[in-house]
């Protein structure tokens, strides 16, 4: 069942989308921007399936993850060069006293399981967020922090985000709703609220995951020995990987416990802002450059969700947060042409233009 819709011209998308998805027994959505303006938006799959049903991300969350160390970087809260053990002074054990946050945030720390076993950790533990954090602070790093890479597919959320708890206060999940998804109106999160849960879209895979004698196998054709501690890592890492899927099945699993993959969302869209703006500028606040339209003397631009108060305005302080927006440079922010009653090189906050999807319906 296919539904959502296409802007004129962007019909042969919608084309290749219903040929792509003829022979797919699961669900897919596709959501297209073009300089800044939403051109597709649909979705196939069973009835009840849409454009705003919403999928696990995976390990796309890894990026969510980052970019919430990066913003409290950003602002000057966080040393990306610093020892982990500054934020985290548990971390300094068995070794690990000179691992950076940049060894973090870029899979050099030598932690890409949970358990040293090759059996991993399994589930309900794996759903453990504070016993997960305090094993992976007392575990041996299998390599040297920042002399080799190697992915953390279940780890690299756990990490990063106790850092950025130690930092800030908040989960890492609370801190991108408040700093990053809420102000910029997506449906994105890391855990899925509740409130959420009816929209979501279960997970299934067509093949089986490879067992753990197949893993072994493979690892000892390339030359790794059943008991290195690398062959072991990665036995355990995969383990630990099929039990986060099976856990992913289940309301706790999908909660903010699981910070790697378990990020949820429907595709990344914003509204086309087609209403005539209240100040000069028009176009979507997702477009670099909004257009003039000669009209108006008032001094707003479009944005979708994000708002202030007169007070907010008058005294931005120096933070990049959604919130409390520092001005200048800010994505939340930007330069207002003046009019006739406008302020000369003055800064308008963008505020949200409720408007209605346009274009060609692809039902």
């Amino acid at each position: 069942m296919l539904t959502g819709w296409v802007a004129p011209g962007w019909e042969p998308v919608r084309a290749a989308f219903v040929r792509g998805c003829a022979d797919d027994p699961g669900a897919a959505q596709l959501a297209v921007h073009h300089h800044g303006r939403p051109v597709v938006d649909l979705a196939a799959g069973p009835p009840g399936f849409g454009t705003d049903s919403v999928g696990v991300l995976m390990s796309v969350t890894k990026g969510l993850v980052a970019v919430c160390a990066h913003l409290l970087s950003e602002r000057g809260d966080l040393d990306l060069d610093a020892p982990v053990a500054r934020y985290w002074p548990e971390f300094a054990a068995a070794g690990k006293a000179g691992t950076t946050v940049s060894d973090l945030l870029t899979h050099r720390a030598g932690l890409p399981a949970f358990a040293a076993g090759p059996a991993g950790c399994g589930l309900p533990g794996l759903l453990d967020r504070d016993a997960r954090v305090d094993a992976l602070a007392a575990m041996r790093p299998v390599w040297e922090p920042g002399t080799a890479c190697l992915y953390h597919a279940l780890t690299y959320g756990h990490l990063v985000g106790e850092v950025v708890r130690r930092v800030c206060g908040r989960s890492v999940g609370a801190f991108f709703a408040a700093e990053v998804a809420e102000p910029l109106g997506l449906d994105l999160w890391i855990g899925l609220p509740a409130r959420e849960e009816h929209r979501f879209a279960p997970q299934y895979a067509v093949h089986p995951d490879p067992t753990p004698e197949q893993v072994a196998g493979f690892l000892a054709g390339l030359g790794l020995a059943p008991d290195a501690p690398l062959s072991l890592a990665l036995r355990a890492s995969q383990a630990e990987l099929a039990a986060a899927v099976e856990g992913l099945t289940t309301r706790e699993g999908r909660a903010p416990s699981c910070p790697a993959p378990a990020g949820s969302a429907t595709p990344a869209r914003c509204p086309g802002c087609t209403r005539r703006s209240s100040g000069p500028w028009t176009g979507c606040g997702c477009c670099p450059r909004p257009r003039w339209n000669g009209r108006s003397s008032r001094t707003t631009t479009c944005r979708p969700r994000l708002r202030s108060t007169a007070a907010t305005r008058r005294a931005a302080p120096a933070s990049g947060s959604a919130s409390s927006c520092p001005g200048r440079g800010c994505r939340c922010w930007a330069p207002v042409r003046s009019g006739t009653r406008g302020r000369a090189g003055g800064w308008g906050w963008r505020t949200r233009a409720a408007v209605s999807p346009w274009g060609t319906c692809a039902r």
